[in-house]
């Protein structure tokens, strides 16, 4: 599916390693960064005569590409192809990954060549990918590949040429394919009612533990809608509508673990929209906390009349 949307240009660093000058220089003249928004534009001509644009749905992103190529899908990849069949192309694919960005992706195969970042460390990256050896000639099938890479959102894009290079020789990078590189941008995915409300929640959660163990007490009662009379038990002097003091007791004096998260895990979403999350605590003396073998402790978050996601658990205590 094609949709139009605008493109604008936007100053960005761009950094050169290992290219000569004259790639470095065409991409400076005509490198465009893409800028996605959502308000369409009248016509193709908005962007350039022989650019058009292409929205994958199903990959999440856009791109512009000359209109010399045709893009066709393939599963999970789109192939721009001349009209003619022949050599020269450009294939975009998406993958699941548990790389966090582009960085991290790129430290993982030693025989990929950064050569141009076009949006800062975490952007989208031009590299020169050594290929595999053929087994039965014993010699690479391609010297080299030139790619580009993004990681966002837990996916893997990949803009790959379909172009051979002598072997030793780093691939040359032209404006045709600095534009294409330059325009490919992410769709920000929505997400559902359901997930929105658990990520809301599993924040709420997370910033109540964290100012317990900071020691920002107000700041945590404020995050706090369950019973407090456990508290006020432990603390008859205090005057029982003084939340701060009485957490700052509970956690410093009384025995509740107000130790650091390390991890909070969805269990499950009642029907009445109630959360329940299994915590997992740090140790003061280092790694997973465990009270008689127990490492796993449950709250629960609920959604309160005004909208805001607050606790009702109290942490676990310790005499």
């Amino acid at each position: 599916m094609q949709k139009h949307m605008k493109f604008s240009n936007a100053n960005r660093l761009i950094v050169c390693v290992g290219v000569g000058l004259v790639a470095c220089a065409a991409i400076a003249s005509f490198l465009v960064i893409a800028e996605y928004r959502s308000e369409p534009v009248s016509s193709v001509s908005d962007m350039s005569d022989d650019w058009s644009l292409y929205h994958s749905d199903a990959g999440h992103y856009a791109v512009q590409y000359p209109l010399e190529l045709v893009p066709v899908e393939n599963g999970g990849r789109v192939e721009f192809n001349g009209a003619d069949p022949g050599p020269w192309g450009i294939v975009v694919s998406t993958e699941a990954t548990t790389f966090k960005d582009t960085a991290e992706f790129l430290t993982s195969d030693p025989t990929i060549r950064p050569l141009v970042s076009l949006r800062g460390e975490s952007g989208m990256v031009v590299v020169s990918l050594q290929s595999a050896v053929d087994q039965d000639q014993g010699k690479p099938v391609y010297a080299t590949v030139l790619e580009a890479v993004y990681v966002e959102g837990g996916t893997l894009y990949r803009i790959v040429w379909n172009n051979q290079t002598p072997a030793g020789t780093v691939p040359s990078i032209d404006a045709t394919m600095a534009r294409f590189v330059g325009s490919f941008a992410v769709d920000p995915v929505e997400p559902t009612p359901e997930e929105a409300a658990w990520h809301d929640a599993n924040a709420a959660l997370a910033q109540f533990l964290g100012l317990l163990h900071e020691g920002t007490y107000a700041a945590a009662a404020g995050r706090y809608d369950g019973d407090l009379s456990q508290l006020r038990e432990w603390n008859p002097t205090v005057d029982p509508n003084d939340a701060e003091t009485l957490w700052r007791n509970a956690c410093e004096t009384n025995g509740l673990l107000c130790l650091k998260p390390e991890t909070i895990t969805p269990v499950r979403l009642d029907e009445d929209g109630t959360f329940h999350f299994a915590v997992e605590y740090e140790a003061e003396t280092g790694g997973v906390f465990s009270q008689n073998g127990v490492i796993k402790f449950s709250f629960v978050v609920s959604r309160g009349e005004d909208g805001i996601y607050v606790v009702q658990t109290l942490p676990p205590y310790q005499p």
